[in-house]
């Protein structure tokens, strides 16, 4: 009997600690299970950041946002980086995004590329300079090759630039009926 209150007296002595030990144990594999899906999150959030930036043609904040780990080739909500500051005819962030790596030729959900969405929005300036950094003047997206899309929608500047590059409509590519 004397024994058996030495035992739970040693026992109960330690109790607290071993309380705060399993508690705080518990409480670090929570932790540690919940870090990936809070770095995911804010991966997420700092593409989409980026993105706005990159809309926006804030070239500080992109800078920033690629220190803190945002990809220059990483999709956000809806597009690439590079489509997006093509499409807004940012000459400023697509020279940024290029010197960075962003892939000249990267494609979109239906195959569009950087050239084809400048070439839809009239950027002449933004198409000259993806063709500088050498955008195949040939790919084909939804709508055609970007020369398609600049004779369809009247930019004769542009129209003229693409066919001193080489470049042909879907039908001289492929056979159209």
């Amino acid at each position: 009997m004397m024994l058996n209150l030495i035992v739970r007296h040693k026992i109960t002595k330690h109790l607290p600690k071993l309380y705060a030990f399993v508690s705080a144990l518990t409480l670090s594999l929570a932790f540690v299970n919940a870090l990936p899906q809070v770095r995911r999150q804010r991966q997420q959030q700092r593409q989409l950041r980026f993105a706005e930036a990159t809309v926006d043609g804030d070239l500080r904040r992109m800078r920033s946002l690629h220190a803190a780990g945002a990809s220059v080739n990483a999709r956000s909500t809806c597009c690439l980086p590079l489509f997006l500051a093509a499409g807004e005819g940012k000459l400023a962030a697509v020279r940024y995004l290029l010197d960075e790596g962003a892939d000249v030729n990267a494609r979109e959900q239906l195959g569009d590329t950087a050239l084809t969405e400048a070439t839809y929005y009239g950027r002449f300036d933004v198409v000259k300079e993806l063709l500088f950094r050498g955008a195949d003047v040939n790919a084909i997206g939804d709508e055609g090759t970007a020369l398609d899309i600049a004779t369809n929608k009247k930019y004769s500047d542009i129209a003229d630039l693409l066919k001193h590059h080489g470049a042909k409509r879907v039908c001289e590519l492929r056979k159209c009926k």
